[in-house]
């Protein structure tokens, strides 16, 4: 577990922690809920913590869950600017579609149909989204957050009524 102590740059005990926190980058060949390749998913040998960091592209993702694979990943670097179609996850597939490249969703695992996780029925229209905690409820937002998931276009409707 991540230490609070303030420690000098010039310490030892520094430099061992430095070597410590060093992140391992994921192996897996995957797509993640944030939209984005797992390859640009890195999580601390430290402390666990999960980070993405596609290109230059600022991600809050902490997740690091494979909800997709492709059989090109370099589609999947955009930013989320929105949901649905405007969800980096979106843009991604909408990226996979105009170029004629499969993309398969993963469930539990293993290739399956595209699951909403509000109803968790087969989601026909699967609308990628970024949650943020506002008091006691997660509602979409316009940006990238540490929550992202799929839910079907019903669920969207219903939940935050667009």
């Amino acid at each position: 577990m991540k230490s609070n102590t303030v420690l000098s740059p010039v310490s030892p005990d520094a430099l061992e922690r430095f070597k410590k926190e060093k992140k391992i980058r994921s192996k897996e060949r995957g797509v993640c809920a944030c939209g984005h390749s797992m390859s640009r998913h890195y999580q601390s040998d430290y402390d666990g913590a999960w980070s993405c960091t596609p290109g230059k592209l600022y991600c809050a993702c902490s997740s690091g869950r494979v909800v997709m694979v492709a059989d090109d990943l370099r589609l999947f670097m955009y930013a989320t600017t929105g949901v649905g179609a405007e969800h980096a996850l979106g843009k991604g597939m909408l990226a996979c579609i105009d170029k004629g490249v499969e993309f398969q969703w993963i469930v539990d695992g293993d290739i399956g149909e595209c699951i909403c996780q509000i109803c968790k029925q087969v989601a026909v229209e699967p609308i990628p989204v970024s949650l943020d905690l506002f008091g006691e409820e997660y509602r979409p937002v316009n940006r990238s957050a540490k929550m992202d998931g799929v839910v079907c276009l019903g669920c969207y409707t219903e939940r935050w009524g667009e």
